[in-house]
């Protein structure tokens, strides 16, 4: 077996499930936590090194940990540069199968990475492009229960913030029937961050951070009767963009963005309010309102980083990423900069 995993733990103490993957793995490999081209590159080359086809690999860590092993993975059957180089648009898709035997094991909640056959790459300072298996052999992916204690409280909220997020995003999109199905798990997503609110050390409860996990590979697996391409509401692809320029989580651009852009849904692009209303009635408040009580309040650093991002910058970002043919964004220029005007809606 050989581990690939995130080279953090060679410094603080690592989860026991780790350091038994370790004692059993014929190579061990520590990589950086992040995901760019090059870095897929050179770990592909690592693997091709002396790779027994038959031979299983296990990733173990955080999102772009696994996005990297994904990635590096496809570069063994087929060279992926001359396609996530070319092109100016945040999403490509590549032609390439897996015929490895390779497990996926998160050590962060929300992303669902583990669970999906898609990966994010850093192209540039500023830039990050969604990579889109279109070819047959997925992924496994396993939970372990202990990975996930050395998360933050903030951490945790953010990750149900995320599944509640992409469910609701994923069902204002699809067929009445699908929507039902992604309503109840952003339900089951919002039960999650209230219990999670009132909690110390939710990290620390095992039963939990296993249903949360469970509950965002859901959300990327579940079949859906449309077969037509799936771009979810525009708050996720700004969210995106105001990630990278400012250099925040997602997740903090996510609730510093909130109450600009959910309320502005369907003059963004796709989208249904009809079923932000619906979530908001089990929520009983305004969608914006229950991302930013729970994901705040956003740090200072957070805050002025966002606030050094001009919204003509990011509407520029937004449109050069996903507007433009079918891409899910269809709001004009002056539109956007009107609307994303972020920070004083971070502050409040």
């Amino acid at each position: 077996m050989i581990l690939i995993y995130d080279q953090i733990w060679d410094e603080v103490p690592a989860p026991a499930s780790l350091i038994e993957l370790k004692t059993a793995a014929r190579r061990a490999l520590p990589v950086g936590a992040s995901s760019t081209l090059e870095e897929a590159e050179q770990l592909s080359r690592q693997l091709l090194e002396d790779l027994d086809p038959a031979e299983s690999i296990v990733a173990y860590g955080g999102g772009s940990v696994l996005d990297k092993t994904k990635l590096a993975v496809w570069n063994l059957h087929a060279k992926i540069r001359p396609y996530i180089s070319r092109g100016r648009a945040g999403i490509v898709t590549i032609p390439v199968e897996n015929s490895l035997d390779v497990t996926l094991i998160p050590t962060t909640l929300g992303t669902g990475s583990e669970a999906n056959s898609n990966a994010i790459v850093q192209v540039g300072s500023h830039r990050r492009r969604l990579v889109m298996q279109r070819g047959a052999g997925s992924f496994a992916h396993c939970h372990v229960p202990d990975a996930y204690a050395g998360l933050t409280l903030k951490q945790v909220k953010h990750a149900t913030l995320e599944i509640l997020l992409r469910a609701v995003g994923i069902a204002s999109v699809v067929e009445e029937a699908d929507a039902a199905v992604f309503l109840n798990f952003a339900r089951e997503a919002a039960e999650y961050a209230r219990r999670v609110c009132v909690m110390d050390l939710p990290q620390e409860d095992e039963q939990l951070m296993g249903r949360i996990a469970e509950l965002s590979a859901l959300t990327h697996q579940v079949p859906l009767t449309s077969k037509n391409t799936l771009w979810v509401w525009p708050l996720w692809y700004v969210a995106n963009e105001l990630s990278s320029l400012a250099d925040v989580s997602k997740l903090d651009a996510t609730v510093a963005l909130a109450r600009a852009v959910i309320p502005r849904t369907e003059e963004l692009g796709y989208g249904s309010n009809s079923v932000i209303r619906e979530i908001e009635e089990s929520l009983e408040e305004p969608l914006e309102e229950f991302v930013t009580r729970v994901g705040g309040p956003l740090e200072e650093d957070v805050l002025e980083r966002i606030a050094g991002v001009s919204a003509e910058a990011l509407a520029d970002q937004v449109r050069s990423q996903w507007a433009g043919g079918i891409l899910p964004i269809l709001a004009s220029r002056e539109f956007l900069i009107e609307a994303l005007e972020v920070p004083e809606h971070a502050r409040n």
